[in-house]
């Protein structure tokens, strides 16, 4: 498993609900199979990571889902009335958050699998 920290100095056009991201957080990355899964800590400042903690607690927030043009597949979704809450591009990894829990209990995040650098930080450690 490897961690990343997030913050707006390293994630670029990072939007919240439609203003400038100050939020950050650690993000830890593991694979089980064919599914990767991401431990999402909230460091500072407002997210959508937050919100679900104080709304929900801790749990499922969000299952992503991959294309290679995710500017289309924004726009389709918002054709279908499901907006942008949160998004940034790290790296050459884009992400965008759907406003989509009121219809199916968790977000849907979109990305490109766009090249991200390497973990700050191995567990075990190598």
């Amino acid at each position: 498993m490897g961690h990343l920290h997030f913050d707006a100095t390293k994630v670029r056009e990072y939007i919240y609900r439609g203003k400038p991201a100050t939020h950050s957080c650690l993000i830890a990355v593991t694979w089980s199979g064919d599914t990767q899964l991401e431990l999402m800590q909230p460091l500072t400042g407002y997210s959508i990571y937050y919100e679900h903690l104080e709304r929900r607690g801790e749990g499922l927030h969000h299952v992503k889902l991959y294309y290679q043009d995710c500017k289309k597949a924004v726009a389709d979704f918002a054709r279908r009335g499901y907006s942008v809450i949160q998004s940034g591009l790290f790296n050459e990894d884009e992400h965008y958050y759907l406003d989509t829990e009121k219809d199916y209990g968790y977000v849907i995040e979109l990305g490109n699998a766009g090249r991200i650098p390497p973990a700050e930080r191995r567990f075990p450690a190598q």
